[in-house]
């Protein structure tokens, strides 16, 4: 599942191009599970930050949000 058009244009036109690169490697390496890799970012997380938000949802809502995102997973060990 992947991110309606409002949402891919409200998080492209916001952010860098490589910060989602980024994003979505790390969730390869994180998910060795095909259908977490490829539904993830549309599934409602209960989870902080998220907060019953899909990870789409949390982006789209503020784009800016990316860059916190990229530089948590590069805090914990993401090689880029």
């Amino acid at each position: 599942m992947g991110a309606t058009e409002q949402q891919a244009s409200a998080i492209a036109s916001s952010i860098d191009g490589t910060l989602l690169e980024h994003i979505h490697e790390s969730l390869l390496m994180a998910f060795n599970n095909p259908v977490n890799r490829q539904k993830f970012k549309g599934m409602q997380n209960n989870n902080e930050p998220f907060n019953g938000t899909t990870p789409l949802e949390y982006l789209a809502q503020n784009p800016a949000r990316a860059t916190s995102i990229a530089e948590h997973n590069k805090s914990i060990g993401m090689p880029w």
